[in-house]
């Protein structure tokens, strides 16, 4: 059985411990690779606790780990693109934000 564990904890504290954010900045292209990714769920969001199979499947796809997970949610909510309301993470931009 695939475990979610390494997700259910990748987006806790988003909005904590952004002082590192900029020491540990995602690629351009990872952080647009994962918007699409989220983008996909339905509503345009992920929730933290029990993330989708399909989700889960595509982080491992793509080779997602949660640090970089954290990281990427740090920079979409810095930019006013996602928001996160424990426990779900919400993007709101592109074909999201309508």
């Amino acid at each position: 059985m695939r475990s979610k564990s390494f997700l259910a904890l990748a987006l806790a504290g988003t909005v904590c411990g952004t002082a590192t954010l900029a020491q540990d900045a995602p690629e351009a292209a990872r952080v647009t690779l994962f918007a699409e990714v989220v983008s996909k769920e339905q509503g345009c969001q992920v929730d933290n606790l029990s993330p989708s199979e399909s989700f889960v499947a595509a982080m491992e796809t793509h080779g997602f780990d949660k640090t970089e997970t954290k990281a990427i949610a740090q920079v979409l909510i810095g930019k006013g693109d996602a928001t996160y309301a424990d426990p779900i993470f919400t993007l709101t931009t592109g074909e999201c934000g309508s």
